[in-house]
């Protein structure tokens, strides 16, 4: 593919984002118009992948037999992509949920290369907005890596390879057991980057949640663990900006990894454990990014950020996981953007009476408004976080064990 097809294809893919933001309802069919039959093939698998982020990002889930239907004479090309990118994650190998089509992959067709440098491709494993992920055996060291492959076609656009790139330098400056590792940063012969990561045989906390209850115990466990990553990434000068339980892997035995900072904002300071400190480098005004749901008010609007809007998404992620919903969730982008500026969440105790007192607190604090109205730092969160594990410890040792998570009255089952 030349450059001018490449441009070509950005051309398209941007149209077509900022009309759906725009409310328009593009069509995929009328996108393709724009495109000769030798690049049709591309076209369709660069709109199809958009339009399921931004579905999702509207907190609704594609749906592929609507998408065969539309492209029936494509149904190879639908049915693989959807399948490889099912679990909406960057590095853990998705396990079939229930009701997930079981899906052939096309052998007269693979979808993934075989080779990059001394990695030989297995299997797709995930897609999305910055890239494939496959599994790939490290030939060199013999282990299992996850591979992540800025698609060709978008490798010569400045913005995303910038983002790919700050992924790997975001992910690079730290060193935490609670952040998934970046094994190798490099470029194929083509010119598309790749960066290699552990490979985690987990699950993404959204498909945990939808699988089953948590103790509150241990959904103070994982948000310990989240909230230490977080205040390891701060320090050292990195905001996620797109902190949500599909970023978050957890696996059988309880470890959890913050996944996917392609969204990541290096600041050029590390930020000093002081309030005062964490305001001084934010996102430019104006820029929104990351997943409206989770999103801070100060994202919301465009604003500019600090480490203390990820600690707001991680309070989402809280209420999420105590109640089993999203404490903003609106009709359409534009209600749930309005919600999460102005409007305060429905009370905890609402949906789960075994929620203790001192656990609503701290989401309620996560989730105010005002940043300086939060917990300043991550490490303020920890400390209250661990204290409260302690005492939960100790009521369970004198006899008062800990409530399982679960709806209260009103309430529906955990939902993603």
């Amino acid at each position: 593919m030349d450059d001018a097809a490449r441009r070509q294809l950005d051309s398209i893919c941007r149209e077509f984002a900022h009309a759906w933001k725009a409310g328009r309802n593009p069509r995929i069919e009328e996108s393709l118009i724009q495109v000769g039959p030798e690049l049709r093939r591309a076209a369709l698998r660069a709109l199809l992948l958009a339009e399921w982020e931004l579905l999702e990002a509207d907190g609704a889930a594609p749906r592929v037999e609507r998408y065969l239907n539309r492209f029936p004479s494509d149904a190879v090309l639908v049915r693989d992509l959807f399948q490889s990118r099912s679990d909406n994650t960057t590095t853990t190998d998705p396990k079939s949920g229930p009701g997930d089509p079981p899906f052939e992959a096309s052998r007269s067709e693979p979808q993934a290369p075989t080779q990059i440098a001394h990695y030989r491709i297995v299997r797709p494993i995930g897609a999305g907005g910055m890239g494939e992920v496959f599994l790939a055996e490290d030939q060199r060291l013999g282990r299992k890596v996850a591979l992540k492959l800025l698609p060709l076609a978008w490798a010569q656009d400045t913005q995303r390879r910038q983002r790919f790139l700050t992924e790997a330098r975001a992910a690079s400056a730290l060193n935490h057991p609670n952040v998934c590792i970046l094994h190798e940063v490099g470029e194929t012969p083509e010119g598309q980057p790749y960066l290699t990561m552990e490979y985690l045989e987990g699950a993404t906390l959204d498909r945990r949640v939808k699988a089953r209850t948590f103790a509150i115990t241990d959904i103070v466990e994982v948000v310990i663990q989240i909230a230490d990553a977080l205040d390891t990434a701060h320090t050292r000068g990195v905001i996620h900006r797109d902190l949500k339980p599909a970023n978050i892997s957890l696996s059988d035995r309880g470890v959890v990894k913050v996944l996917d900072f392609g969204l990541a904002k290096i600041i050029s300071e590390p930020v000093a454990a002081a309030p005062e400190a964490t305001t001084a480098h934010g996102t430019h005004a104006g820029q929104i990014l990351g997943t409206p749901n989770y999103m801070s008010p100060e994202q919301a609007r465009g604003g500019e950020i600090d480490p203390r809007s990820d600690l707001f998404s991680l309070g989402v992620v809280l209420y999420e996981l105590l109640t089993g919903r999203l404490p903003f969730a609106g009709a359409n982008l534009g209600d749930t953007m309005h919600r999460i500026v102005n409007v305060q969440p429905e009370a905890i105790a609402r949906f789960n009476y075994d929620v203790p007192a001192e656990l609503e607190r701290i989401a309620r604090k996560l989730l105010e408004k005002d940043p300086a109205r939060r917990f300043q730092t991550a490490t303020e969160l920890l400390v209250d976080l661990r204290n409260l594990r302690r005492d939960l410890a100790s009521a369970a040792a004198v006899g008062e064990r800990p409530s399982q998570s679960g709806p209260g009255p009103g309430g529906g089952g955990m939902a993603a």
